[in-house]
């Protein structure tokens, strides 16, 4: 957690305020996942590849990413409030 830490901190406050707000929105989602089957797992599935992409980056590696996006994802949803 202390690497998500640092990592959110180099960004700029206007970037990590959108994304602690959006983190937030995607836990509550997945606080009705029981209704809309989406998990933490789920949501780093579906919005990983658009958070976490490097620009100008082939469509191989991007693939290759996708896993680690998803990871990556499904940390800032569970651990929110710890990270932000």
């Amino acid at each position: 957690l202390e690497a998500f830490r640092e990592a959110l901190a180099l960004l700029p406050p206007s970037h990590k305020e959108t994304l602690k707000y959006l983190m937030a929105h995607l836990k509550r989602v997945t606080q009705n996942e029981k209704f809309n089957l989406m998990t933490a797992e789920n949501l780093g599935i579906v919005f990983g590849p658009t958070l976490m992409r490097a620009p100008n980056q082939d469509a191989m590696a991007a693939l290759n990413d996708i896993r680690y996006q998803r990871q990556v994802v499904e940390v800032l949803i569970k651990k929110e409030d710890l990270l932000f």
